[in-house]
């Protein structure tokens, strides 16, 4: 389903954020470095997520891969951290 207030709006409204995983069609042929960019812009303003709410979904995905968030965690604590 497209990001976009028309989906996720009732999406939230109907399960909540917690059951809201993001996700893309980021490789498959009809995809460009510009539309992933764009999709990802336009999911960032939607009017219906708090930008906490956002964060949330976006890492949602972690719940259910854990390995995944493991590997994500490990190369996070691997990089040096800004001062």
């Amino acid at each position: 389903m497209t990001g976009s207030a028309h989906t996720i709006g009732p999406a939230l409204e109907v399960v909540g954020c917690k059951h809201i995983v993001y996700g893309s069609d980021c490789g498959v042929a009809c995809n460009s470095d510009e539309t992933i960019l764009a999709n990802r812009a336009a999911m960032l303003k939607l009017s219906c997520l708090t930008p906490e709410q956002v964060q949330f979904i976006g890492r949602n995905a972690l719940n259910l891969f854990p390995r995944a968030a493991e590997r994500l965690a490990a190369a996070n604590r691997a990089v040096p951290q800004a001062l």
